[in-house]
């Protein structure tokens, strides 16, 4: 490849289908998707980051190396497909981490928003909601309880399927992304 088609290729952004939640790594490393039972299922993942069709943002690969040792062959993993399977975020993005913080802080508590905040889960909506990809999280959509009489603001865990909705981003299953990307061969 000459050095202008690697540039011309490199200047256009990816626009991943699926945006894939640390829960789901985490699951799949201890289920079964086993790096030990199932190494196909990693196979795959590996071709369809390279290829665009998923990707993290630089936030997940943060909360999985917070999450587990080192030495873990989950991280050991991730470690070497930096690059390839994790987004650092653009202006976009950033834009939107911006409105998706506004939107939780003028709704929930002040610990929750905090939590929240913290990890990837805004990074992870906002870049969906950039690229119009789906969210494959473990999160459900739940029923939100009445705010505070007090304080007007809601006491419970934000989830993603909830903060998403309300950005137009849809979430799958894990089942759900390997169905739309037509695996059917771990």
């Amino acid at each position: 490849m000459s050095l202008y088609q690697r540039s011309f290729t490199e200047s256009i952004p990816r626009m991943p289908e699926f945006w894939i939640d640390s829960n789901i790594f985490m699951m799949a490393r201890r289920g079964v998707f086993a790096f030990d039972i199932s190494p196909r299922f990693w196979n795959h993942l590996d071709n369809f980051a390279r290829s665009g069709r998923v990707s993290s943002p630089i936030e997940v690969y943060n909360e999985l190396h917070n999450h587990f040792d080192s030495r873990d062959i989950l991280i050991r993993w991730i470690r070497v497909r930096s690059d390839s399977h994790f987004e650092v975020a653009a202006d976009p993005v950033q834009n939107q981490v911006t409105q998706i913080a506004d939107y939780v802080i003028e709704r929930y508590s002040r610990h929750q928003v905090d939590e929240f905040l913290r990890g990837a889960d805004p990074w992870l909506i906002a870049h969906a909601a950039v690229s119009g990809g789906q969210i494959v999280t473990n999160e459900r959509k739940t029923d939100e309880p009445n705010p505070n009489r007090t304080t007007g603001l809601m006491d419970c865990k934000i989830k993603i399927p909830n903060i998403g909705y309300f950005f137009g981003v849809s979430t799958t299953s894990l089942t759900g992304m390997l169905r739309g990307l037509g695996v059917n061969d771990l």
